[in-house]
């Protein structure tokens, strides 16, 4: 865990690699430094208000892509 405070570049860093992934579907810079994400192409827009609440979005995100690697291993 880093002692500095989450900035806006590294969110948008960790937004493309779950693109990239195929984690999310889509994420875009809002108005007021907020970012719109999609889980999927069918889902409703999720607005994360500051950098924190898009870091725990990640986090999620994360913890569910490994939960279900785990069980598709099993």
């Amino acid at each position: 865990m880093s002692d500095s405070p989450t900035t806006p570049a590294e969110i948008d860093a960790w937004l493309l690699a779950l693109i990239a992934f195929d984690v999310i579907h889509d994420a875009a810079q809002g108005p007021n430094g907020t970012w719109i994400v999609r889980r999927t192409s069918d889902a409703r827009p999720e607005v994360l208000h500051t950098p924190d609440k898009a870091a725990d979005f990640v986090a999620r995100m994360q913890l569910a892509t490994r939960r279900t690697a785990l069980r598709d291993a099993a």
